[in-house]
């Protein structure tokens, strides 16, 4: 088993009620609040509380108060030991008298809280045979890993936590801002850093930690540093569970003797519906203008529900960027289908600038919720001479479901010599299918080209995307986004007929005009026949 340094023991409360037999009224424990610091030598830890008072509030004085041995094992099975001594055996009526705790503590103990109770025992002075048994209830909390807040090397350095407060409220997937106030108390200025722990205490486990850069902190002086530390994804979060975050502060490369630490106990909870964002890349992470760059998401479902229609969306505005990816679906939390890993190709105009680029990434539906993740891109294409010119329509483009989607471009060569240009048509969401035409032009020339693309029958309604790409060989060289309208799907009028409909097809239609004509073609015969007849009598 792993073995963690330890902290602290904090006594939250301690209490006394009297109430037992004879003669017998109430007696109290008044005990100052307060945190009890141990060494963290790898070794057996002794700790001895801060004093509290036993107060006689009954009617009669009592004799031969002690603090019974409490002797137990941990849910790890370690063996702790509680022991209790009073400054004076006996007390008249009203009197008090001091008393102390030990604890002594296993080196290799886990993080840990323990509720236990010793026995505060005393004798009637007036009936020795009446003994009287008080419950002293005691909260143990074991602080793992983090250094400890010894009064000695406040000295040197000390630490005040400044954001988060306690009790405050984080989500899974969320980034807790620290902030603390370091104080260098050395009598030379020195290299700080801040060291960040969350822990859930309830089930004795390390959740995240981070390290600060360091800050030089001149002697005598106080600097504020700030480290932000993300709740992992990846983690069986549980509302019901503790959980407490350690901010430790020591100079740079002197840990173990001036290290000095605070803790706030903060609230993680799992949320109906969010997605989060556990990893994503840009790849490549430099590109020519007029190239295109993958980018890869992780992510998870941390919320309580599953989501049936997620999309990645990534977005740049300076280059007008602005993609999405198919549809996916991700279980709730914990199950064994929270997690994929989307892609998605963004390409990079033609025309952009030089220079870095910060993208947007995130999962949709896009709520309060949403968890972004920004990663950079360096375009180091020089900027171009326009030489190519893309149009396209001014006017709205418009399709039903299950149609044919024409978008007519025009390109203009103004370079000094022919060239031959790829254009394609791609739909951003796979709402219609991708077309690829040829133009050849000559210098100086402008040409048009119509671009056609099968819209899905079964594709939502409403506004859509196409871009347009114009290429020389495999290089982008313009680009442009023509916004689609697509609608429903045309109904026939209700009672209109057509042949087709009235005789089911039109292969049944067919076959009534071929025996149609041929009826006709009889029936003019036998007019003729009776015409000739008619005249041969006369």
């Amino acid at each position: 088993m792993r073995k963690l340094p330890i902290l602290g023991v904090l006594f939250l409360l301690v209490f006394i009620v009297f109430g037992a037999s004879y003669a017998l009224a109430a007696a109290s424990v008044d005990f100052p609040n307060g945190k009890v610091v141990i060494s963290s030598e790898p070794k057996s830890k002794t700790l001895t509380t801060l004093p509290f008072v036993i107060r006689n509030n009954g009617d009669t004085a009592l004799i031969g108060i002690a603090i019974q041995s409490l002797n137990f094992l941990d849910s790890n099975g370690k063996p702790f030991t509680i022991t209790g001594l009073v400054a004076q055996s006996s007390l008249g009526l009203g009197a008090t008298t001091t008393g102390t705790l030990t604890v002594t503590i296993p080196s290799d103990v886990d993080l840990e809280i323990l509720d236990k109770t010793v026995n505060v025992v005393a004798t009637n002075v007036n009936n020795t045979n009446n003994t009287i048994t008080v419950p002293l209830s005691v909260e143990i909390r074991i602080e793992p890993e983090s250094c400890q807040s010894d009064p000695d090397k406040t000295e040197i350095t000390s630490i005040d936590i400044k954001d988060p407060d306690s009790g405050d409220d984080f989500e899974v997937g969320d980034t807790i801002s620290v902030r603390a106030e370091v104080s260098n108390r050395d009598t030379k200025d020195r290299d700080y850093k801040i060291k960040v722990l969350l822990y859930d205490v309830t089930t004795n486990k390390k959740i995240e930690s981070e390290e600060s850069d360091e800050v030089n902190i001149n002697d005598g002086d106080s600097e504020t540093v700030e480290v932000d530390l993300k709740i992992s994804t990846d983690e069986d979060i549980d509302d019901d569970d503790e959980y407490v975050l350690f901010v430790e502060a020591y100079q740079s490369g002197k840990r173990t003797s001036t290290c000095n630490s605070e803790s706030v106990d903060i609230n993680i909870k799992v949320p109906s519906h969010k997605v989060a964002i556990e990893d994503s890349s840009l790849s490549p992470s430099q590109v020519s203008c007029g190239d295109s760059v993958i980018a890869t998401v992780n992510t998870r479902n941390v919320g309580s529900s599953t989501e049936r229609n997620v999309r990645i969306r990534a977005r740049e505005p300076t280059m007008n960027i602005n993609v999405l990816s198919d549809s996916f679906e991700l279980e709730r939390m914990g199950k064994s289908n929270d997690f994929a890993s989307k892609s998605v190709t963004i390409p990079i105009p033609g025309d952009a600038k030089p220079g870095q680029y910060t993208f947007e990434l995130f999962a949709e539906p896009g709520t309060a919720n949403k968890v972004s993740e920004f990663e950079t891109l360096q375009v180091t294409c020089e900027a171009p001479v326009t030489k190519t010119v893309l149009e396209l329509p001014s006017f709205s483009i418009k399709a039903t479901q299950g149609s044919l989607l024409d978008i007519p471009v025009t390109i203009t060569n103004n370079a000094n010599s022919e060239k031959t240009f790829t254009v394609e048509a791609t739909a951003v969401g796979n709402f219609a299918s991708a077309d690829t035409k040829t133009i050849t032009l000559a210098a100086n020339e402008e040409g048009t080209l119509t671009l056609s693309m099968n819209v899905d029958p079964s594709s939502d309604i409403g506004s859509k995307t196409v871009l347009i790409a114009v290429k020389e060989g495999s290089t982008v060289i313009a680009s442009k986004s023509a916004p689609v309208l697509i609608e429903s799907k045309a109904t026939p009028i209700t009672g209109s007929v057509t042949v087709g409909n009235l005789f089911g097809n039109t292969k049944n239609a067919a076959v009534f005009f071929v025996i149609a004509d041929v009826l006709l073609v009889l029936i003019a015969l036998y007019i003729l026949m009776l015409i000739f007849r008619r005249r041969k009598k006369e």
